[in-house]
């Protein structure tokens, strides 16, 4: 996933030395950006409907566990609809259509978290430089492309946002110059189902914004809600016309429009 360009850093305001700390906020609090508080402020006023499953968990079979894929399809629609009122909410605070937001959702929904975890472990901070050449086999050349990926590039959370796209849509910036209190608790807002919603929705509207600044979400056009869905693969460095020219990715995500306006409704 790919963040909206320009970013513009979004931290608190800086306290003069010697000042107090609100009681309602704890120090490490203070080096949170505003949008990072904001969205965390959120995750116990749009509680998921009881029952709902927030992580899915691979069966690693068909066995007594029945069909995977049949499995992570009953994840996806228990999830878009057991957090129904986070998408609505989340949609409208940034106008934009809220099928499009659960849409993306529920093509990025059913990660595996294991494999994020390892692979941010085993990442270099700057990332790292191992010879293609010795992975001999296509999924080991695979395998060492991803090692040499920068840490940040690692995706974490239910919509597989990435840890760097993260920092920019809460407003640091980049994420090599963002508090270090606040760095250490990007993965956990990323993990989190309301607060990775309203980061959903806004990196959204930030893509929109890049090519239809001033479109209601009620006003895009299919082909402007495809532009949107497919900067959220690829990025926002393309042209539109190079966006255009290879869709694929954001028709895959727009694919279940009407499906997900269901789930939302029940």
């Amino acid at each position: 996933m790919s963040s909206a360009p320009h970013a513009k850093p979004d931290r608190a305001n800086t306290r003069r030395a010697g000042s107090k700390t609100p009681p309602h906020e704890s120090p490490s609090a203070t080096s949170l950006s505003r949008t990072h508080r904001e969205f965390l402020s959120y995750s116990d006023k749009f509680p998921a409907k009881p029952g709902t499953r927030d992580v899915w968990v691979n069966s690693g079979g068909r066995g007594r566990a029945g069909n995977p894929d049949k499995n992570k399809q009953a994840f996806k629609d228990q999830y878009i609809s057991g957090h129904s009122n986070v998408f609505k909410a989340a949609a409208k605070q940034y106008n934009i259509p809220v099928e499009l937001a659960a849409s993306v959702a529920h093509r990025e929904l059913g990660n595996d978290n294991a494999s994020n975890d390892v692979a941010y472990s085993l990442r270099a901070e700057g990332g790292r430089n191992i010879p293609e050449s010795l992975g001999v086999t296509a999924d080991g050349k695979k395998l060492i492309r991803d090692l040499n990926k920068p840490r940040a590039e690692t995706s974490f959370g239910p919509y597989n946002i990435q840890q760097r796209r993260a920092a920019e849509i809460l407003g640091y910036g980049d994420i090599n110059t963002m508090p270090e209190t606040a760095r250490r608790q990007l993965v956990s807002t990323t993990r989190d189902p309301v607060a990775a919603t309203f980061m959903l929705a806004k990196h959204l509207s930030d893509l929109r914004d890049q090519d239809f600044a001033g479109v209601a979400g009620k006003d895009l056009t299919r082909d402007q809600l495809l532009v949107i869905a497919t900067r959220y693969k690829y990025g926002p460095e393309k042209s539109v016309k190079d966006v255009m020219s290879n869709t694929k990715a954001g028709k895959d995500y727009l694919m279940k429009w009407s499906y997900v306006k269901n789930l939302l409704s029940n």
